[in-house]
């Protein structure tokens, strides 16, 4: 990555550039992550998570069109695309683990 930020880009900043969606994209999915962990928490002490929760789906729904936005631009680069495939892949498995989570609560209750 050291090597992408150093590259010529196609804008200000240079290299730095280029990464920067793929930053604001990832960035994004740690906030919805983060919203995720919190209404977890929330549903096991029996708090209302209602709050949460619907900001959670709103962001990790943008950041995740933001992050398949990104991989269909950056079809110049092999190694940004390859990141945000990855970076999408790791965001589907953790939202699959917490709609486990629910489902076996739901079961459990």
């Amino acid at each position: 990555l050291a090597m992408l930020v150093q590259a010529p880009g196609k804008g200000p900043g240079s290299g730095g550039f280029v990464l920067w969606p793929l930053f604001g994209a990832t960035n994004q999915l740690i906030a919805g992550l983060t919203l995720l962990v919190a209404t977890i928490y929330l549903h096991k002490t029996g708090r209302p998570f209602i709050y949460t929760l619907v900001p959670m789906v709103i962001v990790i729904l943008a950041a995740g069109a933001s992050v398949i936005f990104n991989i269909v631009n950056f079809a110049d680069s092999f190694l940004l695309r390859a990141l945000s495939v990855c970076i999408l892949i790791l965001t589907v498995w953790l939202l699959l683990e917490a709609s486990s989570f629910f489902r076996k609560r739901r079961l459990d209750d």
